[in-house]
């Protein structure tokens, strides 16, 4: 696996989530971070709603423990 997630395209992300080897909130922790560290520079966010965020990756990876 890529260190960096966002390098993960939709297929790796699936495949990583079926075998528990990543979870959608590890993902959508990593997304705050990586907007933080590039925004001085390219300046493209405006408002990021990091906690409805987390809670919607919580509710996705609760889907994918059930099945």
């Amino acid at each position: 696996m890529p260190t960096d997630i966002a390098q993960l395209n939709a297929a790796e992300l699936l495949r990583l989530y079926r075998r528990r080897e990543l979870s959608p909130v590890e993902v959508t922790r990593d997304a705050p971070a990586r907007i933080e560290r590039f925004q001085p520079r390219v300046n493209a966010f405006i408002l990021i709603d990091a906690d409805r965020a987390l809670a919607a990756a919580r509710a996705s990876e609760a889907r994918w423990a059930k099945g």
